[in-house]
């Protein structure tokens, strides 16, 4: 049982004895921010490599993400395939799965042709609903982060060796199942290991392994473009198994969560991993007593939060606003980003590449946007503007001219803005006790449109870009129009629990 009062977390002799208690606390306790705010005033160079370690995951993570772009393809010899009276006649041109299986033949569904893809999605949809818990409890960030790593990198392995449609999306469904705590662990460990003043450019470096990941696959491909499918997997597998072994060893626990769990001793030894000369001489003049957080081992109340978050009306409703609003960018992103092989007369290397690049422009947009203008408009502007463009590329038909990239990339650009404000504005309107509950329920309505996205996609590949980005188009204007039954966050203040927040808005709208 976790002491409830505060212990120093550095002992006396690493302690500067005549060093004040902070101002208004007679006992020298601060809380776990405060402390971290304290002993983290600067970035480290200790602290820099950690982030980079914490982030290669999401790199790898990016790659498997987008890997059925390249993988799961057609290709000029697939029409020529399926015009074979044998498989055995086009064996040798087997670079893709649709090329080897004959996915886009006549007598193979659409259904089919996407499963692989939505195997993926559907894995990170089951993984998400039990996976992420696991590191709030017993099993921590760091474990459970490499878990994920290395079960997504040996499933992607034994994918290269899969010998029918069906292995292969059973191989894609667990290596889903696995990635899905990987895009909440890294932030969160990001997050944890900084000060409070570096915590968002200590989360840029994950988003930008992410990115760089989905911008390393274009390179992979084309050097392997006149081999088989298989060869893309083990490239992208190989080098991740490899670094899970290797620097799990290297990789410090989150010291919020060691300090929040009762482990003293290990998060003091982890803070001054993480410390510089300078920094750890100010640990060690610095460093208070911290106070223990009494629902740090009160799972019966998070196992409550769902309880909590639908027991109240208006937090039912904005929860299924954001649902809705959640699937339809999650819808138009993984349609935008897996359609890029429809254009047939554009370079599908060059496509991703532009798409992914446009990540970059998007977070510094957003960013400018919703300080300036605010969440709610910026939010239903993107989404209204994503599917415009998209029903624009519908309408230009023909060939995939200048026209027809600009509007699909200004598309994609839109959504991406979307996604963002999103997230950042469901973080708003939720206060802190059902904050990540929340959350967690817009993840999975994005996994629900990422599901479906291939289906659309293989759809689009024989019925015509109405099926697809046509479809997805109307989706996304029309969940946009949600955010209308949402209230505006920009400058108010974020309430704790439901009571302070229902509060609070009465008094406003009072």
């Amino acid at each position: 049982m976790l002491s409830s009062s505060p212990q120093p977390l550095f002992p006396q002799s690493a302690r500067d004895d005549e060093t004040p208690p902070p101002p208004g606390d007679i006992n020298g306790a601060v809380s776990v921010d405060e402390f971290l705010r304290l002993n983290f005033q600067s970035f480290t160079i200790r602290q820099l490599i950690q982030a980079i370690l914490v982030s290669v995951p999401h790199f790898f993570d990016g790659q498997q993400t987008f890997i059925s772009l390249f993988a799961d393809a057609p290709t000029p010899q697939t029409q020529r395939a399926c015009s074979t009276a044998t498989a055995a006649n086009h064996r040798s041109h087997a670079t893709t799965t649709v090329t080897e299986w004959g996915l886009d033949c006549g007598t193979t569904s659409s259904l089919v042709a996407g499963l692989p893809a939505s195997s993926f999605f559907a894995g990170c949809l089951v993984g998400g609903f039990f996976l992420p818990a696991l590191s709030d409890t017993w099993l921590g960030r760091k474990k459970l982060l490499f878990l994920s790593c290395f079960g997504m990198s040996v499933a992607a392995l034994a994918t290269a060796f899969s010998p029918n449609v069906w292995v292969y999306s059973a191989l894609r469904l667990a290596a889903g199942v696995c990635r899905s705590s990987i895009s909440t662990c890294v932030p969160v460990l990001l997050t944890e290991c900084a000060g409070s003043r570096w915590r968002g450019r200590a989360a840029i470096v994950g988003f930008l392994a992410f990115s760089l990941g989905l911008l390393s696959l274009p390179g992979i491909a084309y050097a392997n473009r006149s081999s088989s499918w298989r060869l893309l997997y083990i490239w992208t597998s190989t080098p991740s198994i490899i670094f899970c072994i290797l620097s799990y060893p290297f990789v410090t626990e989150s010291p919020r969560w060691l300090l929040l769990r009762g482990h003293r001793d290990q998060a003091a030894d982890v803070l001054t991993t993480l410390s510089s000369p300078f920094t750890l001489r100010r640990s060690k003049t610095c460093s208070h007593n911290i106070p223990e957080d009494p629902t740090t081992n009160n799972i019966a109340a998070a196992s409550s939060s769902v309880k909590q978050l639908l027991g109240r009306r208006w937090a039912r409703q904005r929860l299924a606003v954001v649902a809705v609003l959640a699937l339809g960018t999650g819808l138009q992103f993984f349609v935008l980003l897996l359609g890029v092989g429809n254009l047939h007369h554009l370079s599908l290397y060059l496509g991703v590449a532009l798409n992914g690049l446009l990540d970059v422009p998007a977070y510094a947009l957003t960013f400018l946007l919703i300080e300036t203008r605010g969440r709610r408009p910026v939010l239903l502007a993107s989404c209204l503007a994503s599917g415009l463009c998209s029903l624009a590329y519908v309408a230009v038909g023909g060939e995939v001219g200048v026209v027809k990239v600009v509007v699909e990339l200004g598309a994609l650009f839109c959504v991406c803005m979307a996604f963002n404000v999103l997230v950042i504005y469901t973080m708003e309107l939720f206060p802190t006790s059902v904050r990540n509950t929340a959350a967690a329920v817009g993840r999975q309505a994005i996994m629900v449109g990422a599901v479906i996205s291939p289906l659309l996609v293989a759809g689009g590949r024989r019925a015509g870009e109405l099926a697809s980005y046509g479809v997805a188009g109307v989706v996304v204007v029309l969940c946009g129009l949600g955010v209308v039954w949402l209230p505006e966050t920009k400058g108010l203040a974020i309430s704790d629990t439901l009571d302070e927040q229902e509060n609070r808005e009465n008094n406003v709208g009072a």
